[in-house]
């Protein structure tokens, strides 16, 4: 459900970023905006690797070898 979501939107999802990295620049400045910013991707790819499937990337069949 949310690949559909978000296919297609990619560029309307870099202009979200631009707008919101703008107006943390204007409100709190560049250092702030900038721990404001990594700190959200953080919180990202904390969720992220919680709701992520723990079987991910693992084979369910062992290939033979001879």
């Amino acid at each position: 459900m949310i690949k559909r979501l978000l296919t297609g939107s990619k560029n309307a999802l870099k202009g979200v970023g631009f707008f919101l990295g703008a107006v943390l620049l204007q409100m709190v400045g560049y250092k702030s905006a900038l721990l404001i910013l990594a700190g959200g991707l953080l919180l990202v790819l904390i969720v992220t690797f919680l709701l992520l499937p723990h079987e991910l990337g693992k084979s369910k069949n062992k290939p033979k070898f001879t």
